[in-house]
C-alpha cells in the first residue's frame, strides 16, 4: 500500500488502486494528480507496495487520474512502478521550496514562502488558531500591496495564513523573515505570538523596520500554521519583500552587516560636518562651507536613523519618521544653495519658490500627528511623493544650470560636476525605493563619499592651478604658496589621523571588552577628541593673533597652576605616561601678571612637541630671579637638524618628515607670536640625535 496525503485537501493527491475486471485479475492502476503551483501535493510517507492486496486508503479515492498505466504482476514491472513513484516522492520536497501554501520544510535549508497565502479581510477573533478552518478564505500572492492585489480599495485589518508541513527534524534556531511590512503587524506561529512591529489596535505604524521574528524550537509540530494580523491604512500597505524561514543567525548577520556599514558612514558624515563648520569660521568661503556642513549633517542624521538607531534615539516611530523626513527634505535645498554659492551665482527665482515649497512640506510633516490617527501613513506618503516631485525639479534645474555655467566656471566645476552627476542615480534609487516603486537597497549613504572625493579633487585641482599661476612671481611669493599647500597637507593628515582613529573605535564598538580594554578605548577616544579640539582652538588663536583681534587679559596667576593644566592636556593629547613629565620649580608659587591663556598655549606646544618627537623624559624647569622668569623644556630626542633650526618657527613648517606623527605645522608659529606679544625671548638649543632644549625668558615678573 502507498499512502499519500495533501495537507488540508486529500482530494488533490494521487491514488494507487487495485483494479479487477475484464478478465485481467492482478492488474493495478497508478493514478497521480497535481493541482496548484509546484509539487507540494505529495506527502513523504511510503509504507509498502502490495499488488493483489487490499485497496489503499479510501481517503485517496477521489483523486483525479493524471495517467492510467496498466501493469502486469511481474517483478520487472513492479520494480519500475516503484522506482517511478519513489522519484516523484523524492523530488516533491525540493519542488515545494517555491510552492504555494501549504509548503514542505525539511528543517535544514531556507524555506521560501513566496506564493499564495490564505487571506481574510476584516477583524477576526481567533484568526491565529491552528484549528481554524480557512478553506473558504481567499488567496493572495505574497509579497503584495493592498491596491496591487484582490483587496484593492480596502483599508483596515486583514489576516494571512500559511501552513508549513515539517518533513524532517525541527530546526533549533529558525526565524521568520518578512522584510518590510506596511503598516503594522502581529505574527503568530501555531497560535503563539512570536513578534509584532507597530500596533494594530490602537493603530501605530512602523513602515521602515525589517521584520525578523524568532520561531522557538518547542513550537514546531508536524503541521504548522503561520498567521499574520496586518493593518493597512493606505493602498501601499502589505508585505513588500519575499517572506522566508531561515537560520536566525544568518538573517540577523545579514541585517546587522548592512546596518553597521550604513551607521559607520553616518558617523563619518557627522564628523565631516564638523570639519565644514570649522571652515565657516576660518575661511573666506563661509556660505559654501555652511551649506555643505548642513547638508552633510542632515544626510548623516538621516542615515543614522535608518541604520538601526531609530529606537535608540527615539521612543516613537511617528516622531522619528518626522525627523527622518525633515532631514531628507532639507537635502535638495541645501545642495542647490551650495552649488549656487560655489559659482557665486545670483539666487534664482526658482530657488525661492523651492524654499517656500519645502517650507510648506516641512509644516505638513510636523502637523501629521494632528491630522488623524489612522491617516498618518497617508500623509507621510503625500509628503514623500511631493518631495519626489521637488527633487525632480532640483535635478532638472541643477543639470540645466551646470550646462549653462560650466564653460565660464569650468575651473570651479570640473570635478564637482562629475560628483553631482554621480549623485543623481543614488538619489533617484533611494527615493523610488522609499516609495516602494522598486525593491533595491538604498545606496546614497555609499555614494556621498564619492561626491566628497570629487570635491577634494576640485580643491586639489585649484591648488595645482594656483601654484602654476604664481610660478612667475617673486621667490618669496612662491615660498608662501608652498607653505599654504603644506598647511593643507598637514591639516588633511591631522584630520585623517583623527577620523581613522575614531572610525577604528566605532568599528570595534560591538566587540566584547573587559574593563582594561574599555579603558584603553576610552583613552583613545579622549585623545582623538582632544587633538580635534586643539586643532580648532589653535587655528582660531593664530587667526586672532595675526589679525590683531585677540582680546588680551591682564590678571595675576600662578605659573605652576598653568604648568599643571598644560601637563594634563599634553598627556591626554599624546597618550604619554604621566611619569615622563618632570617639573622643577625654584619656588612653590610663581606669580605673574599677564594673560594665562597665552602663557598656557605657548608652553603647551613646546611640551606637546617634546612628548611627540621623543621617547625620553621631558623636563619642565621654572626659575624666578630678579631679572624675570625662565621656562625651559628639554627632551633627549632626535633633535632638530641645523638647517631647519632657522625655519622651525615659520608658519606651516614642520620638523618631522614623517606625516604619521600628527601635526598641523602651526604650533611653534603660535609660540613665536605669543612670545613676541608678551615681550619674551625664545632660545633654541639642539644637538641633532641627542637633545632639544627650548627656553623662554619673560622679563616682567611680579613677586608673590
Amino acid at each position: 500500500m502507498i499512502e499519500a496525503e495533501h495537507v488540508g485537501s486529500l482530494e488533490n493527491m494521487g491514488r494507487l488502486e487495485n483494479v479487477r475486471g475484464a478478465g485481467k485479475p492482478g492488474h493495478s492502476r497508478l493514478w497521480l494528480s497535481w493541482r496548484g503551483t509546484g509539487a507540494s501535493v505529495i506527502r513523504r510517507r511510503c509504507i509498502d507496495w502490495m499488488v493483489g492486496g487490499k485497496a489503499p486508503d479510501s481517503r485517496l479515492h477521489k483523486a483525479v487520474p493524471a495517467f492510467n498505466y496498466p501493469v502486469r504482476r511481474s517483478d520487472n514491472k513492479i520494480v519500475g512502478k516503484a522506482g517511478l513513484l519513489a522519484i516523484v516522492l523524492f523530488l516533491a520536497p525540493f519542488l515545494s521550496l517555491q510552492a504555494d501554501c501549504p509548503v514542505y520544510y525539511n528543517g535544514r535549508s531556507a524555506l521560501e514562502l513566496k506564493g499564495n497565502w490564505k487571506l481574510y479581510k476584516g477583524p477576526l477573533s481567533g484568526g491565529q488558531n491552528p484549528s481554524l478552518n480557512d478553506s473558504h478564505w481567499q488567496s493572495v500572492s505574497v509579497p503584495f500591496t493592498f491596491d496591487g492585489s484582490n483587496v484593492k480599495g480596502y483599508r483596515g485589518e486583514i489576516w494571512l495564513r500559511c501552513r508549513i508541513v515539517l518533513t524532517g527534524q525541527a530546526p533549533e534556531h529558525a526565524a521568520l523573515y518578512l522584510g518590510r511590512v506596511r503598516d503594522a503587524d502581529q505574527v503568530f506561529f501555531n497560535g503563539v505570538p512570536i513578534g509584532s512591529t507597530g500596533k494594530v489596535q490602537p493603530f501605530s505604524p512602523d513602515v521602515e523596520s525589517d521584520r525578523i521574528y524568532s520561531v522557538p524550537f518547542g513550537l514546531w509540530q508536524e503541521e504548522n500554521i503561520v498567521a499574520i494580523r496586518l493593518y493597512g491604512s493606505t493602498g501601499g500597505a502589505g508585505i513588500l519583500n519575499d517572506p522566508r524561514v531561515a537560520h536566525q543567525g544568518d538573517l540577523l548577520t545579514e541585517n546587522m552587516l548592512s546596518s553597521r556599514v550604513s551607521a559607520g558612514f553616518s558617523f563619518l558624515f557627522l564628523f565631516i560636518s564638523l570639519y565644514f563648520f570649522s571652515f565657516v569660521i576660518f575661511t573666506s568661503r563661509k556660505k559654501e562651507n555652511l551649506f555643505l556642513g548642513l547638508f552633510t549633517l542632515s544626510l548623516g542624521f538621516y542615515h543614522l536613523i535608518r541604520s538601526g538607531y531609530r529606537y535608540v534615539i527615539f521612543d516613537d516611530f511617528v516622531f522619528s519618521y518626522q525627523v527622518e523626513l525633515l532631514c531628507l527634505y532639507m537635502l535638495p535645498i541645501l545642495f542647490l544653495n551650495f552649488f549656487i554659492s560655489w559659482i557665486e551665482h545670483k539666487r534664482p527665482m526658482i530657488l525661492k519658490f523651492l524654499e517656500i515649497f519645502y517650507g510648506a512640506l516641512a509644516l505638513i510633516t510636523i502637523s501629521i500627528p494632528f491630522l488623524g490617527e489612522n491617516r498618518s501613513v497617508f500623509w507621510f506618503d503625500v509628503t514623500i511623493y511631493s518631495n519626489l516631485a521637488g527633487v525632480s525639479v532640483v535635478l532638472i534645474y541643477g543639470i540645466s544650470m551646470f550646462k549653462n555655467t560650466y564653460r565660464p566656471y569650468r575651473d570651479r566645476l570640473r570635478f564637482i560636476g562629475i560628483g553631482f552627476m554621480c549623485l543623481i542615480p543614488p538619489v533617484l534609487n533611494d527615493m523610488l525605493s522609499t516609495l516602494g516603486v522598486i525593491n533595491t537597497p538604498r545606496i546614497l549613504v555609499f555614494a556621498f563619499p564619492i561626491f566628497l572625493g570629487f570635491i577634494a579633487l576640485q580643491l586639489s585641482d585649484g591648488i595645482i592651478q594656483l601654484n602654476a599661476a604664481v610660478k612667475e612671481q617673486e621667490k618669496e611669493l612662491r615660498q608662501l604658496e608652498r607653505k599654504k599647500t603644506g598647511t593643507i597637507l598637514n591639516i588633511s593628515q591631522e584630520f585623517q589621523h583623527l577620523f581613522e582613529g575614531i572610525k577604528h573605535l566605532l568599528g570595534a564598538g560591538s566587540e566584547k571588552k573587559n574593563a582594561r580594554t574599555q579603558n584603553k578605548k576610552n583613552r583613545d577616544l579622549e585623545c582623538h577628541l582632544t587633538n580635534l579640539e586643539n586643532l580648532i582652538l589653535d587655528s582660531r588663536l593664530l587667526s586672532q593673533l595675526e589679525n590683531n583681534e585677540y582680546p588680551d587679559k591682564n590678571v595675576r596667576f600662578n605659573l605652576l597652576d598653568q604648568i599643571k593644566l598644560v601637563s594634563d592636556r599634553a598627556i591626554r593629547a599624546t597618550q604619554a605616561k604621566q611619569s615622563r613629565l618632570i617639573v622643577h620649580s625654584s619656588a612653590d608659587e610663581i606669580i605673574y601678571r599677564g594673560d594665562p591663556e597665552l602663557f598656557h598655549a605657548m608652553v603647551y606646544h613646546l611640551v606637546e612637541n617634546a612628548l611627540l618627537y621623543s621617547e625620553s623624559d621631558v623636563e619642565i624647569r621654572l626659575v624666578k630671579d630678579e631679572r624675570g622668569i625662565t621656562v625651559n623644556i628639554r627632551d633627549e630626542g632626535p633633535g632638530i637638524p641645523a638647517d631647519q633650526q632657522e625655519l622651525i618657527f615659520e608658519r606651516f613648517v614642520r620638523g618631522a618628515e614623517d606625516h604619521s606623527v600628527a601635526g598641523s605645522g602651526i604650533g611653534l608659529t603660535i609660540v613665536d607670536e605669543i612670545a613676541a606679544r608678551m615681550g619674551a625671548s625664545l632660545r633654541l638649543d639642539s644637538g641633532p640625535g641627542f637633545y632639544t632644549s627650548m627656553e623662554i625668558f619673560i622679563p616682567q615678573a611680579e613677586a608673590a
